[in-house]
């Protein structure tokens, strides 16, 4: 294990953290921040700090920015980042994708979680950029949950090339990373759309 690595190791709050409410004896209520770990991180809750790079956010905007300048004249398009989304399957939790579109939204609302059920559409899109950290929760969890979800097909992920967001390149042996080893990729959900 190298110093960096142990050194995260021993942060607690390497993954990011939540408040919970505590009733005190003596002060009454009461709010204690707990570190989240990395089921947290696949479950977040409404209000979770989740801890991300710099090279995360920037490319997290980045999307967020090009995706809504394409739907922009499409009023039922949804873009979201770190927003929870709802499953309309039972039993399936909240989890939080890096970027969702949607397609079909009747209303704009300002979400923290977006329920499938209630808007009665589920994403077209899903990106997960992943760190080191997270790179095996990513593509393995979440892929489970969205194939569990029924966003996407097996076999439609593909992994956008680092400074070419947009090119898609779907080769199992493409091992383009940024210097920091983060990477993107995009689940294109075909089993729903029009």
């Amino acid at each position: 294990m190298t110093s960096a690595t142990q050194a995260s190791a021993d942060d607690p709050f390497r993954y990011g953290w939540r408040y919970v409410q505590r009733e005190h004896a003596v002060n009454g209520e009461l709010y204690e921040q707990i570190p989240l770990t990395l089921e947290d991180v696949l479950y977040p809750e409404v209000g979770d700090f989740v801890v991300h790079t710099k090279a995360h956010e920037d490319i997290c905007n980045y999307l967020l920015d090009v995706f809504n300048e394409q739907v922009c004249e499409d009023a039922s398009a949804a873009v979201l980042h770190d927003v929870r989304v709802a499953w309309d399957v039972p039993g399936l939790r909240p989890n939080g994708p890096d970027i969702t579109v949607f397609f079909g939204v009747q209303q704009q609302q300002n979400w923290a979680t977006f329920d499938c059920a209630i808007e009665g559409v589920r994403p077209a899109l899903i990106v997960e950029v992943t760190s080191p950290d997270t790179r095996h929760q990513d593509l393995g969890d979440k892929l489970e949950i969205y194939e569990e979800a029924e966003v996407w097909e097996s076999g439609k992920v593909g992994k956008w090339e680092s400074g070419k967001v947009g090119k898609c390149c779907a080769s199992d042996t493409c091992r383009d990373t940024l210097s920091c080893g983060t990477q993107v990729w995009g689940l294109l959900g075909t089993k729903h759309q029009t």
